[in-house]
């Protein structure tokens, strides 16, 4: 219960960020803060956009995330499931810290709202060094490529199992539209 309350608090702190209330990266003096979680709520969206952009979101699925994992009935419905909190939390660093990084790399004119720039000082960071060392389209291939196997750790996801549900929901859709013609 403590996660379901801590993830609608951080969506509901990153939903109402605006540059105009006080924050870490920046100090004005209100009479009212506009963030629905308060002052701290705009500090603490103001330091999670700063550091991360528009990738802090992933914060909300993760916490998200472990409520689902914190009900027995869940983790019963996932049997196969057997990866420890370890590897799930690797596997959410590494997705924030290439998500960041991608969205630095590829949505640089797209950060009216965030306190620094799209992806937040460690994703410009980040998304240099993988523009620099693998250039614009090799950063771009490797960071999604890691967003993928990030996803696999922190979810548990098969892309091999993904695609072939896939390819049966596109073989049974195109088997349903031959039979009414036929």
């Amino acid at each position: 219960i403590v996660l379901g309350v801590l993830s609608i608090y951080v969506a509901m702190i990153l939903l109402g960020y605006s540059k105009a209330d006080p924050g870490w990266s920046h100090a004005t003096e209100v009479a009212r803060v506009s963030n629905p979680g308060g002052r701290f709520g705009a500090w603490l969206a103001d330091v999670l956009l700063y550091l991360f952009g528009g990738s802090a979101w992933w914060l909300v699925i993760f916490l998200g995330y472990g409520i689902a994992w914190g009900f027995r009935r869940f983790r019963e419905e996932f049997k196969a499931d057997k990866r420890s909190f370890a590897i799930v939390m690797s596997g959410f660093l590494v997705v924030l810290l290439a998500s960041a990084a991608l969205e630095s790399l590829r949505f640089h004119t797209t950060g009216e709202g965030l306190p620094l720039a799209p992806g937040g000082l460690i994703g410009v960071e980040l998304g240099n060094a993988a523009r620099t060392y693998l250039g614009f389209t090799g950063g771009t291939l490797v960071l999604l490529a890691m967003i993928a196997g990030g996803l696999s750790l922190f979810t548990g996801i098969s892309w091999l199992m993904a695609t072939e549900r896939l390819g049966q929901w596109i073989e049974d859709a195109w088997a349903r539209t031959q039979a009414t013609y036929y």
